[in-house]
């Protein structure tokens, strides 16, 4: 029985370590900048799913136990992120955690009325287009 509790013991110590060394270790070797989106609602394993498929980790398993572990997975923000090339996975979390997204400048001149604002958003790429008719364009 002793026995059975040391090889125990010993497995999740060496899980541990390899999850530490994960945790901290920069993934791959791209230094470029990677667009994630995370929707409003988007499940954490969606996240991980899209942070793969953009390179910017390479174990989504060691990711989400990572995550899970450190009760992170709870608490990633909506928002469209530019994460670093060659960042540790634990910075990938914080910067999820910190809602640390990317964010765009819009000047409107004054003056302007809410269906021009609308007009002017959708022309920088940050909007849908002009107001529908049924919106007051005050």
């Amino acid at each position: 029985m002793a026995f059975a509790a040391y090889v125990t013991v010993c497995g999740l110590y060496g899980i541990a370590v390899d999850l530490s060394i994960y945790a901290n270790k920069p993934a791959g070797g791209d230094q470029t900048k990677k667009n994630v989106l995370v929707k409003p609602g988007q499940g954490f394993s969606v996240t991980t799913k899209n942070l793969l498929r953009a390179g910017v980790i390479e174990n989504p398993f060691k990711f989400k136990l990572l995550a899970r572990i450190t009760g992170q997975d709870k608490h990633v923000k909506a928002g469209e992120y530019l994460i670093p090339g060659g960042i540790s996975p634990s910075g990938v979390l914080e910067i999820l955690v910190d809602g640390k997204v990317v964010l765009h400048r819009l000047t409107v001149p004054e003056g302007y009325n809410l269906g021009q604002i609308a007009s002017a958003a959708a022309v920088a790429g940050e909007g849908s287009g002009p107001l529908s008719p049924t919106t007051p364009n005050t």
